[in-house]
């Protein structure tokens, strides 16, 4: 078993390696985008489940030091992959939207692990951060269950 922190690192570089993928204009852009699809609904609910449980855990006693970290917003790079899917994965339109959803699910990625993750890394309870693992690699799994994908371990 695997911390939380880790696992939703490792679920950002398989989210990369898509990414990155969806430049080459020799493989199957329908297919990769339909993966990264799942893989980020998959992503979003996992995080969904177990940032509660770890925002909880951080949350300062003195109520004016502020609020619990919340998940970073995933709406502009959901927005730009419903733009993605509608495009011919051989036009123009298809590399400019595929930049600007790059740019926006990057975005999220630098804002998780530098702003919010580091919270949930220094937590008194590591035992917390394996059960949150464990919540989180068990939904993520089960949402990419949905989709056809069977990936057991992030990254692997």
């Amino acid at each position: 078993m695997t911390d939380a922190v880790s696992l939703i690192q490792s679920d950002h570089r398989v989210l990369e390696k898509l990414l990155h993928q969806l430049r080459d204009p020799d493989v199957d852009r329908v297919a990769v985008v339909d993966e990264v699809a799942a893989r980020l609904a998959a992503h979003r609910s996992a995080t969904e489940e177990v940032y509660p449980l770890l925002a909880g855990a951080t949350k300062p006693a003195d109520a004016a030091a502020g609020p619990a970290p919340e998940i970073p917003d995933l709406g502009p790079a959901q927005e730009r992959l419903d733009a993605l899917r509608s495009c011919d994965p051989d036009s123009r339109q298809f590399e400019e939207t595929s930049r600007e959803f790059a740019d926006a699910v990057t975005h999220h990625v630098q804002v998780e692990e530098t702003d919010v993750l580091p919270q949930f890394a220094v937590d008194d309870d590591p035992d917390l951060l394996e059960r949150a693992g464990a919540a989180f690699e068990a939904r993520r799994v089960r949402e990419l269950k949905v989709y056809g994908i069977d990936d057991p371990t992030p990254g692997q």
